[in-house]
């Protein structure tokens, strides 16, 4: 199984990133890890006939093979008085992920290609690389950066890995593992439609809420339909919506109900969470595994908590001959709503 890349072998470890030396190669999985066990530098990029030994830029790049994720296990943030990157190592409860769990994750081991500890890994801190051999070469710059964007977000990468022309440091230390697997299309285009509707359910919820009250009860109704034991990135994303949408002491609840952190404890992992996380987000995930959306966007269809043909109040409004708004609120039966908690 063999595939298009750039190399360098000029360039050894983390050396210059200005060093020339680039030049187009056609390998398999084990010469890959071979070239990267001997120091040397690769990029994803196939660079065009316009193309120069130099580093390559996006408009040097003709097509792309390969996807590369970086897990440095780190948090960055700008520093302006120094103009530089503030940067600490994740905790535990904040997603860090060994390399040795990541050896072991099934999914790795049936859709990439090779993993490998990068320059800077240490047994305190632990970064590595996972390279992906995508079903079909990508000729668009912006659209292997749409695809990039998926993987970054699912394994918690570096988010410069984006770039179609982005180099990639060998080391000749790594602990290396080749799978060599090839990503399915199906597999990849799942990855790519999963997130593109959930951005679209975001993107409807933000829209919509201004009409109705996503209330507590509507979020716990729906958390029943999400497993509580699940992808930690998915996990830490549900949590960091319901932090974001409601008072802490109320997420702590709807949390605690569903699946509570039993390492720091529910109420630090919400003050740790991600700012900009969407509740769309569990109306998406809640969704995915059975919850009916349209009962929180049905202006007249409040969630029925109490189950089918159970009765839920209805209310009318009207104009009294006095000009005054008169609101009447009756209890109906429903009959048209399925019971919408897991049993």
């Amino acid at each position: 199984m063999q595939f298009k890349l750039s190399i360098n072998e000029k360039l050894v470890n983390k050396g210059s990133p200005t060093q020339r030396g680039w030049q187009n190669a056609t390998f398999d999985a084990d010469q890959l890890i071979n070239h990267i066990n001997s120091g040397f530098a690769f990029g994803p990029g196939v660079l065009n006939s316009s193309a120069t030994d130099k580093k390559p830029a996006v408009a040097d790049i003709d097509f792309a093979e390969l996807l590369a994720v970086d897990i440095d296990n780190d948090f960055k943030a700008w520093n302006p008085e120094i103009r530089q990157y503030d940067e600490r190592r994740k905790e535990p409860e904040e997603g860090y992920l060994p390399f040795d769990i990541a050896l072991a994750d099934p999914w790795l081991h049936e859709n990439s290609l090779l993993i490998y500890t990068t320059p800077s890994h240490t047994a305190e801190w632990h970064r590595f690389r996972i390279v992906f051999l995508l079903p079909e070469p990508v000729l668009i710059a912006s659209e292997y950066s749409k695809i990039a964007s998926v993987f970054i977000e699912k394994f918690g990468g570096d988010g410069a890995c984006k770039d179609i022309s982005r180099l990639f440091f060998g080391n000749t230390f790594a602990e290396s593992v080749v799978f060599n697997k090839q990503l399915s299309k199906e597999t990849l285009d799942s990855l790519l439609l999963s997130a593109k509707e959930e951005k679209n359910e975001i993107t409807k919820f933000e829209k919509a809420k201004e009409s109705f009250e996503l209330t507590a009860d509507d979020v716990a109704a729906m958390l029943h339909y999400i497993p509580s034991h699940m992808d930690y990135n998915d996990w830490g994303k549900v949590v960091s919506a319901i932090g974001n949408h409601f008072d802490e002491a109320t997420a702590i609840r709807l949390v605690d109900q569903w699946s509570p952190d039993t390492e720091i404890g529910t109420a630090r992992r919400i003050q740790l969470r991600t700012k900009n996380v969407s509740i769309g987000s569990v109306v998406y995930l809640a969704t995915k595994h059975g919850f009916d959306k349209n009962l929180i966007y049905k202006k007249d269809a409040p969630i029925n908590r109490r189950g089918r043909n159970e009765p839920y109040p209805k209310s009318t409004s009207y104009v009294s001959e006095t000009g005054e708004v008169i609101t009447e609120t009756q209890s109906v039966q429903s009959s048209s709503f399925v019971q919408t908690i897991k049993n």
